[in-house]
């Protein structure tokens, strides 16, 4: 008889719910603040897995509550097992932080919208229109090269019957012109790259 009724009062007890809240969360945050739940059972709902779960206190459970109830948990804390408000100085601490991510966020959307035209590279239609662009910008550059390169031409052939002075003050124009030229092909060789990488980095965090 008594093996029977031990087995129904376990049973009975198997049913009862937790009775202790549960915090989770460390001396920076609390990740999450549960009503009647086992601290060693903790859900996913939670997120996880969670840094340090503790069990609140019978007689500090309703003060806990109304603490985590009027007050966003960004601003909450957990300190020897208990949920604490964070300091003045710490809310600035979160604000600050949330304002950095928030002005990055928004860096990251106007370096890939339409209306802002940080980077037209972003809003290139399609991958063919894209790749015509490059081709485009390629093209040019060779254009360029071939120019220079005829205009470099023609004035070493009216150095033929220059004298040393001459000659010298001709090639000293187009050490300069070739420099003039190799900078100009770089900034739009490097223009582009950073274009396309600022687009790519932009895209992973703006969905």
């Amino acid at each position: 008889m008594w093996i029977v009724l031990g087995g129904l009062i376990l049973l009975l007890l198997s049913g009862v719910s937790w009775a202790r809240d549960a915090a989770c969360g460390d001396e920076l945050t609390l990740e999450c603040y549960l009503l009647g739940q086992d601290p060693t059972q903790i859900p996913t709902s939670c997120g996880g897995p969670p840094k340090a779960c503790y069990e609140i206190p019978e007689d500090q459970t309703l003060a806990q509550r109304d603490l985590v109830q009027q007050h966003p948990r960004k601003y909450l804390k957990v300190e020897d097992g208990l949920v604490l408000e964070k300091t003045p100085a710490e809310k600035d601490q979160v604000d600050a932080a949330e304002a950095a991510l928030e002005a990055q966020r928004q860096e990251y959307q106007d370096e890939t919208s339409a209306s802002t035209g940080r980077n037209d590279l972003c809003n290139t239609p399609s991958m063919q229109a894209l790749t015509d662009r490059i081709t485009t910008l390629h093209n040019t550059i060779g254009d360029q090269i071939t120019t220079q390169q005829t205009t470099i031409q023609g004035q070493i052939d009216a150095m033929a019957t220059a004298n040393l002075a001459t000659l010298k003050q001709g090639l000293t124009a187009l050490n300069n012109a070739t420099a003039t030229m190799g900078k100009q092909l770089n900034d739009r060789y490097a223009k582009a790259i950073e274009g396309l990488a600022r687009c790519t980095v932009a895209r992973r965090f703006v969905r």
